[in-house]
């Protein structure tokens, strides 16, 4: 896949707050990610914020809810994937 595209290397963003829309909508079966690759793709991007000292935020979706109980659309997997990746 290709290199994710980003702003201008030369931006500071040290202590500043970047809100970061991302498609971490992965397959994710019974609280497992089954295929990562969006994820992946995206760290080197966000590792580079963080060491540029960026306050980051992360935004994004996983599927369709029906209803606000719907557990099995959780985004605490892939929470848990970043921390252990960043």
């Amino acid at each position: 896949m290709e290199k994710i595209k980003s702003f201008n290397e030369s931006k500071i963003v040290k202590n500043k707050r970047v809100i970061l829309r991302s498609d971490f909508n992965v397959p994710i079966i019974k609280g497992e990610i089954q295929d990562s690759t969006r994820i992946d793709l995206s760290i080197p991007f966000l590792k580079s914020l963080l060491a540029k000292k960026a306050k980051l935020m992360l935004i994004s979706h996983l599927g369709r809810p029906k209803n606000d109980s719907d557990k099995s659309l959780s985004l605490i997997p892939i929470f848990n994937y970043l921390k252990k990746k960043l």
